[in-house]
């Protein structure tokens, strides 16, 4: 199946430059016994495909290039069959097919995930001890650091001009809201700082 059949989540993505759509397929004998999704890279110049995440034998998924068009970001879980293994984050460079596991420190969930305007990072949501928090990292093998708890975030986008979040949260007793962080330029996360609502 091309893109791969999915419950929710990013299925393609097309380079802002237009040269390269990144999809999902499932090609393997037994689909309804095997989590072993694979991503495609289709340069839309020359029609030719490669398989970006082969050597994955688990999920890979939900690509999302980045605003200049020299990455892919996407989930992953290593283990083969196994449909409850912790999402993680990578991101596979174009150019020279290298692959960063991002937030390596991050011991739960990652789900939904968007770049900032300048492709520098990534804001990632995670499950994490019954609230959805925000997190952000560089594009590389280092830390994450949690950017904005506000109990329950739902969707969340980046804005384009501002170091900010635009984000709808709830908690028990409140219902959905549309809300504005704005991003501290620090490294560190404290509950005073890194963002004002």
């Amino acid at each position: 199946d091309m893109p791969a059949y999915s419950l929710g989540g990013r299925e393609y993505s097309v380079a802002m430059d237009g040269r390269y759509l990144a999809f999902g397929v499932k090609d393997v004998e037994n689909p309804a016994s095997s989590t072993n999704n694979d991503i495609l890279l289709l340069d839309l110049e020359s029609n030719k495909t490669i398989n970006i995440t082969k050597d994955n034998k688990g999920f890979d998924g939900h690509p999302l290039f980045s605003p200049n068009s020299r990455y892919v970001a996407y989930h992953f879980q290593e283990t083969p069959g196994y449909e409850a293994d912790r999402f993680q984050l990578a991101v596979y460079e174009v150019a020279t097919g290298k692959k960063i596991v991002l937030a390596q420190n991050v011991d739960n969930w990652i789900t939904d995930f968007r770049w900032s305007p300048n492709s520098s990072m990534l804001y990632f949501k995670v499950h994490e001890k019954g609230h959805f928090p925000i997190y952000a990292t560089k594009i590389l093998p280092d830390k994450a650091y949690k950017r904005v708890d506000l109990k329950t975030i739902g969707d969340f986008q980046v804005a384009p001009h501002k170091p900010e979040l635009i984000v709808n949260r709830s908690s028990v007793g409140e219902p959905y809201e549309i809300w504005r962080a704005t991003l501290a330029l620090t490294k560190k996360y404290h509950p005073a700082l890194g963002m004002t609502v």
